[in-house]
């Protein structure tokens, strides 16, 4: 299951070299988890806050126990990013995510990512399992964006931002 968003580079993104700074990847690694979420109708908001419509007992946060990015070649001001974001794995307690970073200009790959999130109890911070409500909801078919047209839609693509 993957999903793209497409990035535009901010101006505070850009460090000295006339690049995008190395640390702005897991932000946009960040965006990337939460769209997926979003697209199947998760959000940390009811995950917070309406847990029990996702028949979950307490209120649940996602923090990050991972984090990796190899960085293969540049990204400007100029350029439009493909995010790709791809659940790997899903275990009890856990998810396991891909990123790949596609300039626009030609796909071409300029930084793979990694990273994994634990479901815990929001007040015991302990490990609690992915409920079956939640697994259902990301594994099920994605609802289209009406803003794009037809074959983006089809591809999986999403708006910039």
């Amino acid at each position: 299951m993957n999903d793209e968003l497409y990035i535009k580079p901010r101006f505070n993104e850009i460090d000295f070299m006339n690049v995008v700074h190395h640390g702005v990847y897991f932000s946009w690694f960040d965006l990337g988890r939460e769209h997926f979420f979003e697209k199947r109708g998760i959000t940390f908001q009811k995950l917070w806050e309406n847990h029990r419509e996702l028949n979950m007992d307490t209120s649940v946060i996602l923090p990050i126990t991972d984090a990796t990015c190899k960085y293969m070649g540049p990204v400007t001001r100029k350029d439009i990013v493909c995010l790709k974001t791809t659940l790997v794995r899903m275990s009890t307690y856990k998810m396991d995510f891909h990123h790949d970073v596609l300039v626009n200009r030609n796909r071409s790959l300029t930084a793979k990512g990694k990273t994994t999130v634990v479901l815990l109890n929001a007040r015991t911070r302990h490990p609690i399992p992915i409920s079956k409500d939640i697994k259902q909801m990301i594994t099920a078919p994605i609802s289209v964006d009406s803003s794009l047209d037809e074959a983006d839609q089809k591809n999986g693509k999403t708006a910039i931002i």
